[in-house]
């Protein structure tokens, strides 16, 4: 098998940034011009161009003094706009690496300006800032995975790890001037491969990203930030075990509360509920709203005293505490229905019609209140008993049960 010259591979290295560049502007366009992939395009574009003269140079082409001196600046400016998009991609870019960015910048215009430094140091420079320019962007890139555990991270990263190897691996035998471990053919043809490797990659991330947004809202209520009914069901076990609560929460007189002061008020009104609930969630409890103003709870057995206490924080949360909608405060009060699974085999929808059945009591019973359906739980004799409680703005409790 043939084996490829340098100015070969030199015009491939060339053309796989021009590739990256080009497919990044167009994801750029195309993707609702996501954070930070301009920038990376734009760095793509530069260490085109780097490369381009930079090659040229090595074949010892005829080149401008001022040329031979802007490769190292200009591969330097694409590196730092490379780290910028990798920092922007995950997060704003903070002020300290707009900074740190900026610095650099300065340093490349002066190397470019200073027309007595040798060959040798400045592809030192070269070869040492590349490294670390990429070490620190997959570094960045890794260290968010545990945020956001995106697949195209890791890949990512260790493109970035690699080319920040291939580039180290130059810095000893620049600064020492030893015989380089790689000649310079391998390392160029390395490092083609690795640019088609982080264009993929950035566009595969971003991708992803999207894919995952349009999930969250598909199961996400726009309006409470909540799991919506699609997304409960995708949280909760496929069948409730012995001990699970469902209780279901409706606003009392919630059309009432529209007509007399607006449907902002409203739902200003249903986003308190929401955030007063959530604050009192715990492990594993699952909150989400299904339509209008009924909310749900799913609380894990095997333990239903937890349900009962938690449902009755919240009726009393919300009606001792003041919600305000521009100066005035609304009359917001929920009444609840608790279910609790059995320990035979049951449904959600048995649980839920259990739970709507004991809604309908506290509404019934006036409102402001808690219904519980207990289903077929085992007492404390280890028999299994069915019925019903109620607890009212007072906490009294009023329960009819049969022993089985």
């Amino acid at each position: 098998m043939a084996s490829l010259d340098l100015g070969t591979v030199l015009l491939l290295h060339q053309s796989s940034l021009v590739a990256g560049a080009a497919s990044l502007l167009h994801l750029w366009l195309r993707a609702g011009r996501p954070a930070g992939v301009l920038r990376i395009a734009l760095g793509f574009a530069l260490l085109s161009l780097g490369a381009a003269l930079g090659g040229l140079n090595i074949l010892e082409a005829a080149l401008p003094d001022f040329a031979t001196q802007s490769v190292l600046a200009v591969c330097l400016l694409g590196d730092i706009l490379l780290l910028q998009g990798l920092q922007r991609l995950d997060s704003p870019l903070r002020w300290h690496w707009s900074l740190i960015c900026a610095g650099l910048a300065l340093v490349a215009f002066a190397l470019t300006l200073d027309r007595t430094m040798e060959a040798a140091l400045r592809s030192l420079v070269f070869h040492a800032a590349g490294a670390g320019i990429l070490l620190v962007g997959g570094l960045s890139i890794a260290w968010r995975r545990r945020v956001e555990p995106l697949p195209s991270r890791g890949p990512l990263a260790l493109c970035l790890f690699a080319g920040s190897a291939i580039y180290a691996l130059q810095v000893a035998p620049d600064l020492l001037g030893w015989a380089p471990p790689i000649s310079a053919t391998t390392g160029f043809a390395l490092l083609l491969t690795i640019n088609y490797g982080l264009a993929a990659f950035v566009s595969s991330m971003v991708r992803e990203r999207t894919e995952l947004q349009h999930r969250r809202v598909a199961v996400t209520d726009s309006l409470t930030g909540t799991a919506n009914r699609r997304g409960f069901f995708d949280l909760v076990p496929p069948e409730p075990r012995a001990g699970d609560g469902l209780a279901v929460l409706d606003l009392d007189r919630f059309k009432r509360l529209n007509d007399q002061f607006g449907h902002a008020a409203g739902d200003h009104a249903l986003t308190a509920f929401a955030a007063i609930v959530e604050r009192r969630l715990g492990h594993g409890e699952i909150f989400a709203r299904f339509g209008g103003e009924e909310f749900v709870i799913f609380v894990p057995g095997p333990q239903a005293s937890r349900a009962v206490r938690l449902v009755e924080e919240i009726r009393a949360t919300l009606a001792s505490e003041e919600i305000v909608w521009k100066g005035l405060r609304l009359p917001v009060t929920v009444s609840i229905g608790l279910s609790v699974a059995g320990t035979s085999a049951t449904q959600w929808s048995v649980l839920q019609e259990g739970a709507d059945r004991a809604l309908y009591s506290a509404k019934a019973a006036g409102r402001n209140r808690v219904a519980i359906d207990l289903g077929i739980v085992p007492d404390e004799a280890g028999r299994e008993e069915t019925g019903r409680e109620t607890a009212g703005p007072e906490g009294a409790a009023v329960r009819q049960a049969s022993a089985a």
